[in-house]
This record gives C-alpha cells, sequence and structure tokens, in this order.
C-alpha cells in the first residue's frame, strides 16, 4: 500500500505535508484521514481528496469517504465527508468544541442545506441562530461564502448536503 500513497503523494492528489492515514470505524467501514486544517478548505479542494479515495478503491481498498478528528487541544469527535456522486457530498458532524468554533465556508458556488441534529449554530451573514434543532438552505452565487458558528460546550450533531 505504500507504493500507492507515495505515487499519489507524488502526483499531487494528496494534500501537502500529510501523512495518509486509513481508520476502520465499529461497523468495519474504513475512512481516509485529513490533518484538521482540511475543514477550513473548500469543497472544490476537498474534492481532490476523493480522487484518492477513489484511486484506493481502484487498487482494491474502498472507503466510505473522508473523516477529520476534532484535536483534543480544540474539542472531541470528528467530521465524516461522503461523496454520494460527483456533484452531491454529504458531511456528518459530531462533537464538543471547547471555544466557538467559526466554521469557514469558502467560495464554492454550491447550495447546500445544513442540519442541525442538536447543539448550537449560528450563521453570521444572515444573523440566524439555531438551537437543538432546525435546519436552513443556502445558495451560493459567485464570490459569496457563508461562515457560521458553532457553540462551544454544547455537543453537537450536523448533517451539511453540498
Amino acid at each position: 500500500m505504500g507504493d500507492v500513497f507515495d505515487a499519489l503523494q507524488t502526483s499531487g492528489a494528496l494534500m501537502p505535508r500529510s501523512q495518509p492515514q486509513i481508520e476502520t470505524d465499529g461497523s468495519g467501514a474504513e475512512w481516509l484521514l485529513l490533518p484538521y486544517e482540511a475543514l477550513d478548505g473548500s469543497m472544490a479542494a476537498m474534492s481532490s481528496q476523493f480522487d484518492l479515495v477513489d484511486k484506493l478503491a481502484l487498487s482494491g481498498r474502498p472507503l466510505l469517504g473522508v473523516r477529520i478528528h476534532i484535536p483534543g487541544d480544540v474539542g472531541e469527535g470528528s467530521w465524516q465527508i461522503t461523496r454520494t456522486s460527483p456533484f452531491m457530498c454529504i458531511m456528518t458532524a459530531s462533537g464538543r468544541y471547547k471555544d466557538t468554533r467559526v466554521m469557514r465556508v469558502a467560495e464554492d458556488r454550491l447550495a447546500k442545506a445544513r442540519i442541525l441534529l442538536s447543539g448550537r449554530l449560528h450563521q453570521l451573514s444572515a444573523q440566524i441562530t439555531l438551537e437543538g434543532t432546525g435546519a436552513f438552505l443556502e445558495s451560493y452565487p459567485e464570490n459569496v461564502s457563508s461562515d457560521y458558528e458553532l457553540a462551544g460546550g454544547i455537543p453537537f450533531r450536523l448533517v451539511v448536503l453540498n
């Protein structure tokens, strides 16, 4: 498997300075682990990681998607991203941040549905706050982004359709 990772690193399919790791969850599904900093990138940049997932699947190692763990000094939990088609990704997240965390949303020209199952989410530009359960849909034209906050100290569960 090292040869596959070496070739992908050389080809630029992996994020710089990352050491690709595979994690198996309790159900036996395998995930490509990415560094926490990948959350602040665009979904367009994340798509290159799905190229790696696809290449690993073709080499006989099917992965469910990408997993990003929240570091212990920031909080606990993880984000999972699964691509359901070339045009749709589903992000699921659960955990708790120690302090309120601003989630940066890049200018991707996408539509997104954020579904909060528990916790507190505050959308910054529209000043919309969801507590407990709720959802909102956003559409981003060119050169527009939409950052939001997840409240610190409060466990959250979130689904995002991209």
